[in-house]
C-alpha cells in the first residue's frame, strides 16, 4: 500500500477532538460519567468499593457520534447493568478498543467479481468491543461491543467451517469514500486472484481475532493491512499479515493486542474459508 493511499485514510472525514479509550478519573459518591460511542451509551459510577456499570446499544449501527458528559444522575432505563465489588475501589477506570472475538463476515452489498491477475484493495470496517479495566489496568471488568453484528455460520457446509459475526459492507475501493466512525475499526484487505477465472466475493471473512488495534494521532481506530490470495489453480487461499505502514508525518499508536497469535506470518487456508 502507498503512502498517498495511507494518508487517505486520515482525511477521509472530520476526526474528534479527544479520543475516548484512555483512563477517566471519577471520584468516589459522584453521579458519575457517560460516554456515547457511536451507537452505544455508557454510563459508570464509583463508590468505596464498588464500580457500577449501565450500558445501552442504540439502534442506529451508523452512529458516528461521540460524547462526554458528566452526569447528574444515573439513567439505568433500558440498560444492561453490572456491579463490581472490591476491598476499595480505585479511582481510574480505563476504556481500551478490542476487535470482535470471532471472524467477521463482511457482505457486500453487491457481488463483486476479481478478473483473472488482479487485485484490489477492499476497505471493510468493523465494530469495536470496548474492554473496561480498573486498577492500573491489571484488572479487567468486562468488554462491551459498541454494536453487535448477528451470528453467522461460515464454511463450505454446517459440519465444516467456525461461528463468525455478520455485517452488511458497501465494500469501498477508495478511501475517500470510507466513512470514519469512533466505534468502527477500518481494515484494508488486498484480494489477489491469481486464477484464470473471475473470483466472485459474496463474502469475506476477516479474521479480526488476529488483529492488533492502532489509533492514529487524529483519533482514528484501524488495523494492519491484510492480503487474501486465490491461488493459481483456483483451490487455495492464502491469507497474510503486513507490517504496519504510516505515511510521511503521521503516527500511530498501538492501543490493544490480537487475542489470537497467528501460527505464521503467512496462513496457507481452503478457499472457502476466506471466501464465498
Amino acid at each position: 500500500m502507498s503512502a498517498e493511499e495511507l494518508t487517505a485514510i486520515m482525511d477521509v472525514s472530520e476526526t474528534h477532538t479527544r479520543p475516548w479509550w484512555g483512563r477517566y478519573d471519577l471520584p468516589e459518591g459522584q453521579n458519575g460519567f457517560r460516554w456515547k460511542i457511536g451507537p452505544l451509551h455508557l454510563q459508570a459510577r464509583r463508590w468505596r468499593q464498588e464500580w457500577r456499570l449501565a450500558w445501552r446499544e442504540g439502534k442506529d449501527p451508523l452512529d458516528a457520534n461521540l460524547e462526554f458528559l458528566d452526569l447528574d444522575e444515573i439513567d439505568e432505563s433500558d440498560c444492561k447493568l453490572a456491579r463490581f465489588a472490591f476491598r476499595e475501589s480505585e479511582r481510574g477506570l480505563t476504556l481500551r478498543p478490542r476487535l470482535a472475538d470471532r471472524p467477521v463476515v463482511v457482505r457486500p452489498d453487491t457481488p463483486l467479481f476479481i478478473p483473472p491477475g488482479e487485485e484490489t484493495i477492499i476497505y471493510v470496517s468493523t465494530s469495536v468491543w470496548i474492554e473496561v479495566l480498573t486498577l492500573g489496568e491489571s484488572t479487567p471488568l468486562c468488554e462491551i461491543p459498541s454494536y453487535r453484528p448477528s451470528d453467522s455460520w461460515f464454511g463450505s457446509n454446517t459440519r465444516e467451517g467456525e461461528l463468525c459475526y455478520a455485517t452488511r459492507s458497501l465494500a469501498r475501493l477508495r478511501l475517500d469514500e470510507v466513512v470514519q466512525r469512533p466505534h468502527r475499526v477500518v481494515s484494508p484487505v488486498t484480494v489477489r486472484n491469481q486464477a484464470e477465472d473471475a473470483l466472485l466475493i459474496e463474502r469475506l471473512s476477516v479474521p479480526v481475532p488476529l488483529l492488533p488495534v492502532y489509533a492514529s494521532n487524529t483519533h482514528q481506530l484501524w488495523t494492519q493491512p491484510m492480503v487474501m490470495e486465490r491461488s493459481a489453480d483456483g483451490k487455495q487461499g492464502a491469507l497474510k499479515l503486513e507490517e504496519m505502514q504510516l505515511p510521511s508525518g503521521m503516527e500511530a499508536t498501538r492501543v490493544s493486542e490480537a487475542r489470537q497469535l497467528p501460527e505464521k506470518q503467512g496462513l496457507f487456508r481452503t478457499l472457502e474459508s476466506l471466501f464465498a
